[in-house]
């Protein structure tokens, strides 16, 4: 979301019948510090302000440096994860297939087999495309 400024109008009559207006003005930013003109009036108001704004917007960059960090590792351990999962799956199917192939049923073992190694490769291009995090 970039810098933006939104404004409200409230407009009305009160009860002698007299136009009231208001407007109210607020600044919408995604930034991590304050626009300079807002850091000059907090410093105006009160003058350690922008070192308090300054401490403040450290100690936030590091908290979200540290939650990124941790939310990357959880991805990459749920990639890992579902990876090993997916090669135990076709090995299960191969060594099924194989089992009932070698049992007399070579068409069942062959079909079994070419559905777990079909049905992972379905499961894996279906998700190629889309992001797993939005």
């Amino acid at each position: 979301m970039p810098n933006r400024e939104e404004e409200t109008k409230l407009a009305g009559r009160d009860e002698n019948g007299n136009e009231l207006a208001a407007s109210i003005r607020r600044r919408v930013s995604d930034a991590p510090m304050l626009p300079a003109d807002e850091m000059q009036k907090f410093a105006e108001f009160l003058p350690e302000a922008n070192r308090i704004i300054l401490e403040q917007t450290v100690k936030e960059a590091e908290f979200r440096r540290v939650e990124t960090a941790k939310e990357n590792s959880r991805i990459a351990q749920e990639r890992k994860l579902g990876q090993i999962f997916g090669f135990l799956i076709g090995i299960a199917g191969v060594i099924g297939g194989s089992c009932v192939a070698i049992s007399g049923s070579a068409g069942a073992g062959g079909t079994i087999a070419s559905v777990s190694i079909g049905t992972l490769a379905v499961a894996f291009l279906s998700t190629a495309g889309s992001s797993p995090r939005k």
